[in-house]
């Protein structure tokens, strides 16, 4: 029988349990490693000043709203003066790390812009990230105590101003254009050095548009309330400039208004708008009035007119070199004008006054413009008017002429009545001249221009009586001589003060504002404005 072979048998080999667990943890490890290593971005230190919000493990980072990073450590720093925390960035979010880029912490604020960082009260505070504009790449950044001013990339342009008023200006208040908000204040800064206050202010486009050389830049307040020669002046703005405040800028000098805007340039941001209009008239013809003995109630504001036309204002009174030029003795004080002409008229108007000036034929008169504040004007007048003194810190000089005030008159008067001889003088005219002496010397005290009104009304009937009184004397007498004398100034006086009567009987308020604004009449068939 042939052999039969033995049939093996073997075992079949499995698996053995026991390596799974080193295959997982490998796959595990492999996992963690991508989600630590390989999938995540790189990591950021942010130094602040205080880590108050910030949250280890929870505090996170975002642009626009979109989570980027979380804050995975925060600790003291080496000398314990600020804190730094560590923030893992995503993956691929090695670009938004600029040198420039800028961190701050969103939290609930309350400030004169506006109150924000309320939706973090249930959220808690995070890092807002705005990316900057660089090349270079940075892994260490300083977060900002306060959010930036500008949050996006809009165009526009950063104007230096310097101010030395005592109101001060904070990061975020507006910058308007005619009630329209036209951009921020973005920086402040004190300025020790020179005792004053630097700004930029960030003006956004299309308003830049508006910019020109003769472009003035002042704080707005918000209201403002002034008394002048046209009565009482209130001028108020929004709601929201009032409570804010803020920087407004326009073009004042319309002369200027087609020159290009000096960009690199600091500009002087004005107290208000009368400070800035009063600068830019400094671009017109400016002269140098010397005012004999004092100022003549000539102040910076008060007007210059020529043939009863304003064209020009006083922008310096006094306007000395030096205060040590106060005290030198000389009796002539200067004041700064400006006169203010269409560019095409300027050279004609320069010209002509020089000529005038050079013939001695151009003079300046101070006049009563207001009456309870004693503001005064200057008359600009074509006569004779010489001065020793030809130009002033490298300024033409107009010569002064002096101008008797009426209260200088009422009382040049009332001394003639009271030195008159009334010897042989009748009854009649003995009464007359007294009642007319009683009227003046009460015209000349009080203070009360309604009581001036009736005192002038009785100056007016004594005067009368005192004319028809006179007429019963002999022609050429020196008795009769020296009543027309009289009768001749107090007639020149009630003529110069009679207009006063006048006005405040079709307007009160002519005593005081004085009669340079009138009442618009309505015209038939044409509505007013």
């Amino acid at each position: 029988m042939p052999e039969q072979n033995e049939a093996r048998v073997k075992k079949a080999r499995r698996l053995n349990l026991v390596w799974l667990v080193p295959l997982l943890a490998l796959i595990i490890t492999a996992i963690l490693l991508w989600h630590n290593t390989l999938d995540k971005g790189p990591r950021v230190e942010l130094t602040l000043t205080s880590a108050e919000g910030v949250e280890q493990g929870k505090t996170l980072v975002k642009v626009r709203s979109v989570t980027v990073g979380r804050v995975i450590e925060v600790k003291l720093s080496d000398d314990y003066q600020t804190a730094l925390a560590t923030i893992q960035m995503d993956a691929n979010t090695e670009d938004l790390l600029r040198s420039d880029t800028k961190f701050w912490l969103v939290k609930p604020r309350v400030e004169n812009t506006g109150v924000s960082g309320l939706n973090t009260l249930l959220s808690g505070s995070y890092f807002e990230m705005q990316i900057g504009s660089a090349e270079d790449k940075s892994h260490q950044f300083t977060v900002l105590d306060e959010p930036p001013t500008l949050t996006t990339n809009q165009q526009g342009l950063i104007i230096k101003l310097s101010s030395t008023a005592r109101k001060r200006l904070n990061n975020g208040d507006y910058v308007t254009f005619k009630g329209f908000n036209a951009g921020r204040v973005i920086s402040t800064k004190l300025n020790y050095a020179q005792d004053r206050v630097d700004y930029e202010i960030f003006i956004a486009d299309p308003y830049t548009k508006l910019l020109s050389r003769g472009t003035k830049f002042w704080i707005a307040s918000g209201l403002e309330m002034s008394l002048t020669t046209e009565g009482i002046k209130i001028s108020t703005d929004s709601i929201d400039t009032i409570l804010r405040g803020g920087v407004e800028f326009a073009t004042i000098n319309a002369n200027e208004a087609d020159l290009p805007f000096q960009e690199h340039s600091e500009h002087q941001l004005f107290d208000n708008y009368d400070a800035a209009r009063l600068d830019a008239l400094k671009s017109g013809l400016l002269y140098v009035v010397m005012l004999k003995g004092s100022l003549k109630n000539i102040a910076v504001g008060s007007s210059v007119f020529y043939q009863s036309v304003n064209i020009g204002e006083v922008i310096a009174a006094p306007w000395y070199e030096d205060l040590k030029s106060l005290f030198n003795g000389n009796e002539y004080i200067p004041v700064l004008i400006a006169l203010n002409f269409k560019r095409q008229d300027k050279s004609f108007v320069a010209d002509l006054l020089a000529q005038k000036l050079q013939q001695h034929e151009l003079c300046a008169m101070p006049a009563a413009t207001n009456i309870i504040t004693g503001e005064n004007r200057l008359n600009l007048i074509f006569t004779k008017c010489t001065s020793n003194l030809i130009s002033y810190r490298d300024l033409p000089v107009i010569p002064s002429m002096e101008q008797s005030s009426l209260q200088d008159k009422v009382e040049a008067v009332l001394a003639n009545l009271q030195q008159l001889d009334t010897k042989g003088i009748s009854d009649e005219i003995k009464r007359a001249l007294e009642s007319t002496a009683t009227a003046m010397d009460a015209f000349a005290r009080s203070n009360d221009r309604m009581e001036q009104n009736k005192l002038i009304n009785k100056m007016t009937v004594a005067f009368e009586n005192f004319t028809k009184a006179t007429q019963a004397y002999a022609q050429g007498s020196p008795i009769n001589q020296a009543l027309l004398d009289t009768l001749a100034q107090v007639q020149a006086l009630l003529t110069e003060i009679k207009p006063l009567t006048e006005n405040l009987g079709q307007a009160p308020n002519a005593a005081v504002f004085g009669t340079k604004s009138h009442d618009p009449l309505p015209k038939a068939g044409k509505a007013q404005p």
